[in-house]
Formats: structure tokens, C-alpha cells, sequence
């Protein structure tokens, strides 16, 4: 295992398309398949209609790009399983995202931390400020650091059908 200083930490770096691009903390991600078997959900929102079975589990398929965008790619053949806590102590939860390429490992440090990406800036998104935790700056591009947790959550389930 790689070591880190004191100042920063090892996260995933996720792809969901060219535009968007987030991390997750090193611990949240607990698999990667690659062109793996999916069952079409209809009628379903279309960030969400498909599942996938993964450890006797059925697990909703997040497709970000389209939930951001409201398109995208339409079956990418990369899939992150994550885990969760809701809380400490909380049971550890499962979730499902699309990505469009593997999730590459970076070290992130103190000293990269910038400010979400604006209107006009490239990965631009108002779902960030919901989204994000915080965010830092690689090789000139902002990326967001997701709220895992939330971001699967039935109020995040909620907002989206409430609009």
C-alpha cells in the first residue's frame, strides 16, 4: 500500500463522462465490474432504470452523467459499487453507479482544495452544491468530492421526484 503524508489522503477519481468527473474517499468504493449483466427497470427515471445483482443483492444502477445532464450515455460498461453510512454506527449500505472507465486512485492534499465549479466552468453543474462534500483541483480541472451517503439517500430520492 502506497503511503500518504499527514496533509492528504487516497481517494477514487470516478469518470462518468469527459464533462463530469468526482472522487470518493478510498473506503467508499468496494468493487469495479467491467461489462457486467444489467436488468432494464421500466418505467423508471432514466438516471436510475436499470439494476444489477451483486452479492445476492439487487442494486439500483445510478447513471450520473444522464442525472446531471439529463443525458448521456446510455449504458456505459464500467460499474463502481460503493458503501456507505448513513451515520457512525449505521448499517454500511450498497449502491450502484455507472462510470465510463475505470476509477483511477489519486492522492488529494490539503493544499488542493478550491471551490466548486462555476457557471461557465467545465464540469459545471448546479447539483454540486448538494452533491459535493468539498472539492480540489487536479491537473487543472475541479472536481467535486461526492456526499456518497446522501447522494443515495431516500431525501436525495425524494428531492429528484419532487423536482
Amino acid at each position: 500500500m502506497m503511503q500518504t503524508s499527514s496533509s492528504s489522503q487516497r481517494a477514487w477519481l470516478l469518470t462518468f463522462s469527459a464533462e463530469f468527473k468526482a472522487a470518493v474517499a478510498y473506503h467508499e468504493m468496494s468493487q469495479i465490474l467491467i461489462s457486467p449483466l444489467t436488468f432494464r427497470l421500466s418505467p423508471a427515471p432514466a438516471y436510475c432504470c436499470d439494476l444489477i445483482i451483486v452479492q445476492n443483492q439487487i442494486l439500483p444502477l445510478m447513471n450520473f452523467d444522464y442525472l446531471l445532464k439529463g443525458y448521456g450515455n446510455n449504458s456505459p460498461s464500467t460499474v463502481g459499487i460503493m458503501r456507505h453510512q448513513k451515520k457512525a454506527k449505521a448499517k454500511i449500505e450498497t449502491a450502484a453507479v455507472y462510470l465510463q472507465k475505470p476509477p483511477e486512485s489519486v492522492e488529494v492534499s490539503d493544499a488542493q482544495a478550491c471551490d466548486l465549479p462555476t457557471t461557465g466552468e467545465r464540469g459545471y453543474t448546479p447539483h454540486w452544491a448538494e452533491l459535493a462534500l468539498s472539492c480540489f483541483l487536479r491537473q487543472g480541472q475541479k472536481i467535486p468530492i461526492l456526499d456518497v451517503a446522501y447522494l443515495f439517500s431516500l431525501a436525495f430520492r425524494q428531492r429528484l421526484l419532487n423536482g
